[in-house]
């Protein structure tokens, strides 16, 4: 550093309403505290009076750094505001002018005003100019000068430093302030007594006593403002280091718990960064981070830091029964539930209750504590109504009834748009013969389910005054990830917003149909645009009952959560299962043998050339106990795009453990209380430990023959629907749906890859809440298959 030491920087946090001035040590340091209120321009002046006589009093600068601490912006809304932020500006550059005289020369270097000694250039005196403080008329709380003793001096520099004790923070008069503009730097009330100049080009005229060595914290502030090159590598290497200490110390062994039970603690993958743990890599490819993790653990559990919490990832078979057999109290999957939807939220104003915050499925937070007290109600309504009889098999009739009505329609030869179905005008079907259609086989697929399972949930006249509502819930489920990052609407990014806006149409879509629905059930005059709903489902009513008792006004029923689980899951799994099946050679042939006797295509009504389209008839009791190839190719496809996560709060210490089995051990864990423990039930489906050759799509992986010879299905150790109290209620009706819509489907139609030369490539997925995307659609063309009375 040469010559010259600097003795560091102490901010004083002084109570005066007035500015205080403090000597740290002899000649060494000089500091002011601005306390009462934004910069004045008398205050600016006296610092450059201060400056000024302290220089002539013998005080040897060897930096000058003015620092502002805490600046605290803040818009003027005075006339003068510009004219006055010219005039701080002026001012605080005129404080570097006062000590140009001084054998100091200026240049400005990286947005520094750089003051240096023309013949000890590396003794730089750095001015920081405030440009952002002057610029915004903001509140500065201290400037800052440090100055240096020439380490040479066998004595403390004689300063007489009595005038800069007694200098006041009074306002001067305007004669004082206007001899402080000319061109003398010190207004003439605050000349100090004579004193001796000391001259920067001659040998100090006063010995002085070496000065003390800094400390650590001045020797890294010494080389930062010294040595710009050094201050360079400091910056790079503290990053590094931190991330190099962090990697270092943040992995947690494995260790032995109870040494009886033989429990170990959960190992805890390392990471680099500390408050954010595994965040972005999680963010990034959670499924890469996760595969690569389980790979390297013993039994396929391990810990992720995301943030503030600690995630127990497991994706072993065994420990994920055992997770699932613990009680709610101590595994809790509500308070989950509710964490996800409270972090995304929007404000929607409505005439009911104003503009109130919503949250993920679109009820008000402020109706949290109404859903927490009904909650045990509303899922034993999914029990009942879903998977029990008679209630079950109402709804598959009128799903089934829609398929066999539906199907026969699915493609319509039109050329004109106009004429086309909704279904096919989304798909974008281009017309090629009166026997053929080109079209997109997803969005084909996925509008088909929705049109016949909306139907029999909310009646068929919902989805008449709603035509677009399946595509604002495709839109909302692809903005799942924005929302659970809290992104509000006003987000400049058009996914986020268009994810709001469809999210708001839903709603208000459902206020309707509630509306219609407390009118229809109080016998009060219905709008004659919503027809009879007595065909909406016994469990749309029972909700719809449990709302009004319980006092939730229509703002509070928005009740999304049954409508979207109803769409974004069987409507692609569909997709996959046909695009599968159809890729595979010879595989269709086999199942339109197998599903025969439960999908028959009738011969039409004919009166002369006239007759009807064939007629469908589906069997789904049949196909779902009496097709086990269809099922077991459901279920496959069901593994190799399903993306379901089970998530639980430990409220309590949890030993888990799984027996041991060929090529793998016994092993017993201890989960924490407070962290949570996730189980990505994707990541065991594609593991080669579990399924031989787990990215290819196999037909019969399913299928088992008992000791009779009997064929049947088998799921084994995969969860598409989850575990315990999250276990997807409605798994038996999306089930019968899929299978019969497929199975309508291959019995009536022949579908094959557009193009002359096109083959079956299935597309690679994107992740969605629920059952992946494909990356792009598949263009087929579709033709009415050929039976035996069309010779």
């Amino acid at each position: 550093m040469g010559r010259y030491q600097i003795s560091g920087i102490r901010r004083v946090q002084g109570r005066e309403t007035g500015p205080t001035y403090r000597l740290r040590s002899p000649a060494t340091f000089v500091e002011r505290d601005l306390l009462d209120g934004p910069l004045k321009l008398w205050q600016v002046q006296r610092h450059a009076v201060h400056v000024h006589y302290a220089l002539k009093n013998g005080l040897h600068l060897g930096q000058l750094v003015l620092v502002a601490l805490q600046a605290e912006t803040r818009k003027l809304s005075r006339p003068d505001s510009k004219v006055r932020m010219e005039a701080y500006g002026n001012e605080v550059e005129g404080l570097g002018r006062h000590v140009v005289g001084y054998g100091v020369r200026r240049r400005r270097i990286a947005g520094w005003v750089v003051w240096e000694r023309e013949r000890e250039r590396e003794e730089a005196w750095l001015v920081r100019y405030t440009s952002r403080v002057c610029a915004v008329c903001g509140r500065i709380s201290s400037l800052v000068y440090v100055a240096a003793t020439p380490e040479s001096r066998p004595d403390p520099c004689t300063v007489d430093v009595a005038d800069v004790y007694k200098l006041q923070p009074t306002v001067p008069s305007a004669e004082t302030i206007k001899s402080s503009r000319s061109n003398s730097p010190i207004p003439p009330a605050c000349v100090p007594r004579p004193a001796q100049m000391d001259d920067f080009y001659q040998p100090p005229s006063h010995p002085s006593q070496p000065a003390p060595a800094p400390g650590l914290i001045g020797q890294i502030w010494s080389i930062a403002l010294g040595a710009p090159l050094a201050a360079a590598c400091l910056l790079l290497l503290t990053p590094l280091t931190l991330a190099l200490a962090t990697r270092w110390l943040s992995e947690r062994k494995s260790g032995v718990v109870d040494a009886g039970k033989n429990e170990r603690s959960v190992w805890m993958l390392p990471y680099w960064l500390p408050g954010v743990g595994h965040g972005f890599s999680f963010l990034w490819d959670p499924a890469k981070l996760m595969t690569e993790a389980r790979d390297l653990s013993a039994h396929g559990i391990f810990a992720l830091r995301l943030g503030p919490s600690t995630h127990n990832i497991v994706s072993n078979p065994g420990l994920v029964r055992s997770v699932m057999s613990q009680r709610e109290s101590t595994v809790a999957f509500q308070p989950v539930a509710f964490n996800v939807v409270e972090k995304a939220c929007s404000t929607i104003k409505t005439p009911m209750q104003g503009a109130n915050e919503r949250q993920f499925f679109d009820f008000p937070k402020s109706s949290k504590a109404k859903y927490e007290a009904t909650w045990e109600e509303f899922n034993s309504f999914l029990v009942k109504y879903l998977m029990r009889e008679p209630y079950l098999g109402i709804m598959l009739k009128a799903t089934i009834t829609g398929i066999e009505a539906k199907v026969p329609q699915m493609i319509s030869f039109m050329e004109s748009p106009i004429d086309q179905e909704p279904w096919e005008r989304w798909a974008d079907a281009e017309y090629i013969s009166s026997t053929e259609t080109e079209i997109n086989l997803m969005a084909l697929m996925r509008d088909m389910m929705g049109q016949v399972s909306v139907p029999a949930m909310y009646g068929r006249n919902f989805l008449e005054q709603n035509p677009e509502i399946l595509h604002d819930l495709y839109v909302m489920d692809l903005g799942m990830p924005y929302f659970l990052a809290g992104l509000p609407r006003w987000t400049p990014i058009p996914a986020v917003t268009r994810a709001h806006m469809a999210r708001s149409r839903v709603w208000w879509s459902l206020i309707e149909y509630h509306k219609a629905l407390d009118a229809f059930v109080d016998g009060q005059p219905l709008d004659s645009a919503w027809g009879d709903l007595g065909d909406v489902s016994a469990l749309t009513m029972a909700r719809h009952k449990l709302f009004k008792e319980n006092g939730f006004t229509y703002g509070e029923r928005g009740d999304i959560s049954i409508l979207w689980a109803l769409v974004v899951n069987a409507n692609l799994l569909v997709y996959w299962h046909l695009h599968h099946v159809l890729a595979v050679p010879g595989l269709v042939a086999r199942l339109r043998a197998e599903i025969a006797p439960y999908a028959v295509v009738e011969k039409p009504v004919s009166i002369g050339r006239i007759s009807e389209a064939p007629r469908l008839q589906i069997a789904q009791d049949g196909l779902a106990k009496n097709c086990p190839l269809l099922k077991s190719t459901y279920l496959e496809a069901l593994r190799m795009s399903s993306q379901p996560w089970s998530v639980r709060e430990l409220k309590e210490d949890v030993s888990i453990s799984t027996s041991a089995k060929a090529g793998e051990a016994a092993a017993a864990y201890v989960l924490r209380k407070g962290e949570y423990v996730t189980m990505p039930h994707d990541i065991h489906m594609r593991d080669a430990k579990y399924f031989q050759n787990p990215e290819r799509f196999e037909p019969e992986r399913f299928l088992v023959t008992d000791e009779n010879g009997k064929v049947t299905t088998d799921m084994g150790t995969i969860r598409p629907f989850g575990g315990g109290p999250s276990h997807c209620k409605g798994r038996i009706f999306a089930e019968r749906e899929c299978l019969s819509l497929v199975a309508g489907v291959l019995a009536y139609w022949d579908i094959e890859p557009a193009g002359k030369k096109a083959t079956w490539q299935v597309p690679k997925q994107k992740k969605t809440s629920a059952v992946s995307l494909p990356v792009h659609d598949t263009r087929v063309r579709i033709r009415r298959r050929k039976f035996d009375w069309d010779a």
